[in-house]
């Protein structure tokens, strides 16, 4: 089978699978589903801004960037900024309240100052659930509402991770990472689980693009040497940061 049979065969059983009456539905409650969890998520994220953990991130980050002046208007030489003779500080978080206890005091700094990064998926999850529930008492064939709660969940554990790392790292680092590696993995998963829903991801990687020096030069194989040397040197990359974080905290200890 040539590329473009499979690649065409591909778009009819797309299209087949759209134009059935059930799946047309579950479409539907989805697109509700996701338009009414967006828009919980944007007002959690205009509260977290505004009054949550955000403002105080904000506050915080103005403070330190605002200068020092005396009564005559010169300003003053700024102090090094430490919290609590906590080596690993990071300026883009909210200070800590000394009042608190410690594990309050470290869920606040970086567990509570990330929570944004959780609030589009579970936003969305606890909207899309509902929808389930409600096709599953009517009889109807879930299973597209199932596989979209699987990748909602699966994404909900990757801005987790992410968070995570975001509460920990310096922003700028983490979100280097983000963008060139995680970011580009985790779609890239979503997109060979999508496609296996209706072809075999095997089966196109087979696909032959050119014949060189009598051998085939395959889909796969080019994927290989390009994306697949890219994230490669990424992951060597994020190994070789971790390293040498690792190696500077046990100097400093």
């Amino acid at each position: 089978m040539t590329g473009y049979e499979i690649i065409n065969q591909l778009i009819i059983k797309i299209l087949f699978y759209l134009s059935r009456p059930v799946i047309q539905g579950q479409l539907i409650a989805i697109i509700l589903a996701l338009a009414v969890g967006w828009g919980i998520s944007r007002a959690l994220r205009w509260w977290w801004w505004n009054y949550g953990p955000g403002r105080q991130r904000v506050e915080a980050q103005t403070a330190r960037s605002t200068p020092l002046v005396d009564e005559t208007g010169n300003e003053l030489p700024k102090e090094d900024f430490q919290a609590d003779s906590d080596s690993n500080f990071n300026p883009d978080k909210p200070p800590q309240d000394s009042s608190l206890p410690s594990t309050e005091q470290w869920f606040r700094r970086y567990v509570w100052s990330e929570t944004r990064w959780l609030l589009t998926p579970l936003s969305i999850l606890t909207t899309m659930t509902p929808a389930h529930f409600i096709a599953a008492n009517q009889g109807l064939v879930t299973g597209l509402i199932d596989q979209t709660i699987y990748l909602l969940t699966l994404f909900a554990i990757y801005r987790f991770f992410i968070g995570f790392l975001y509460a920990g790292f310096a922003d700028d680092i983490i979100a280097g990472y983000q963008r060139r590696l995680f970011g580009p993995l985790f779609w890239l998963f979503v997109f060979v689980d999508g496609i296996a829903w209706f072809f075999e991801p095997g089966i196109l990687a087979d696909i032959e693009l050119v014949s060189m020096f009598g051998n085939p030069l395959t889909v796969g194989a080019a994927l290989l040497a390009t994306l697949g040397l890219y994230l490669w040197l990424q992951i060597v990359s994020v190994i070789q940061a971790g390293l040498q974080w690792w190696m500077t905290r046990a100097d400093d200890a």
